[in-house]
């Protein structure tokens, strides 16, 4: 990459900075202005005018994707029932699909009984069961060359993510059978990701501490946050061609079409009425299994939540060097904050309501 292609890379990633600051009201990361805070207080807050590159940034041939974007601040509104606060700005803001490889992806998985699960989701949803089990998960991904559909990829970026995952069923508003998965958090070593996630693009990600070995077919993984000595994830697993006897799946197809067919993920927000929704759409949807060596999840392992004869480990699968793209889907209301009790974001604040 030469100086020129570097320099174009780290201004656009400025300005994606520069954005998401001025959308949730923070202060300016470029020009450090000052705005009014009034996140807190639920008010309306007012635009900030267009907040826009300059035209000389972009290569000839190369549209500049911010020209489309309505820099508006989010409008956030109180709902007296939920007792929660709700963003508008998703909703009244057209974006643009995100492209990019999937360089690598684990899917760690759990049976669990069904009762279990159905007393952490939020009400419209149902757990998705296999042989009378509810299954989740958590889902550690490696993105490279992730941008806005319509770049070049030497301007995206690369992240570690993981997102705590539940296999659901729900019906939308014209009665239609629905499934995918309830994402009861989202987490990034990325800062963009962490800034941008749920005001810029659907889902909030707390930002994280990913340590990944990746060598001759062994991939150890853990992540950490800075406010807890317990990690989030710790994880090896080994590759394998054979698929374990044990799981609840017959074969490793139909383990492979359970989560082909879970692509929409909705996710929470800390305090919030309000589901995010992010469809995955993968090109060429190839698994192959992997042996768990070691799996400690400081979710799925406490036993307030899931009783220790309530959840097994199933099985884990792969994927590697996947081309794909997210699109946002229409946000869901639910039955907030009630729903939270899911616990993630209560073990980093035991005091929450």
């Amino acid at each position: 990459m030469d100086a020129d292609t570097r320099r174009f890379k780290r201004r656009t990633e400025s300005y994606y900075l520069r954005l998401s600051a001025s959308i949730c009201g923070k202060k300016d990361p470029i020009r450090h202005e000052r705005k009014p805070s009034t996140i807190r207080q639920a008010h309306d807050l007012q635009p900030v005018g267009s907040l826009r590159p300059d035209s000389g940034l972009y290569p000839v041939g190369i549209d500049n994707p911010f020209n489309a974007l309505d820099f508006r601040q989010p409008s956030l509104i109180q709902n007296p029932q939920a007792g929660c606060l709700a963003s508008t700005f998703a909703e009244k803001m057209k974006l643009p699909a995100i492209n990019g490889i999937i360089r690598r992806r684990i899917l760690l998985n759990y049976r669990i009984a069904p009762e279990v699960v159905r007393a952490i989701l939020p009400s419209n949803f149902q757990p998705k069961l296999v042989d009378g089990y509810s299954i989740a998960g958590i889902c550690l991904i490696r993105l490279d060359q992730i941008r806005p559909k319509g770049l070049p990829k030497f301007i995206g970026i690369s992240s570690g993510n993981s997102a705590h995952r539940i296999a659901v069923e729900w019906e939308d508003d014209g009665g239609d059978a629905c499934e995918g998965v309830f994402v009861p958090r989202r987490d990034t070593d990325s800062r963009l990701n962490s800034i941008a996630g749920g005001r810029i693009f659907p889902g909030v990600h707390h930002l994280s501490n990913f340590l990944v070995n990746d060598h001759d077919g062994v991939i150890s993984l853990q992540v950490t946050t800075d406010d807890d000595n317990e990690p989030l994830v710790d994880l090896e697993v080994r590759e394998t061609a054979a698929f374990p006897e044990t799981s609840v799946f017959a074969s490793l197809r139909e383990a492979s079409e359970f989560f082909k067919s879970g692509c929409i993920g909705y996710s929470s927000r800390p305090d919030s009425c309000k589901l995010d929704g992010l469809l995955l759409k993968v090109f060429e949807w190839q698994v192959s299994p992997l042996e768990i060596t070691r799996a400690r999840s400081s979710y799925f392992d406490d036993n307030s939540i899931f009783p220790p004869e309530s959840i097994e480990l199933d099985h884990a699968l792969l994927m590697r060097d996947i081309p794909h793209e997210w699109h946002p889907e229409p946000e869901m209301t639910t039955d907030q904050p009630a729903a939270n009790k899911t616990s993630i974001y209560r073990r980093k604040n035991p005091d929450a309501p």
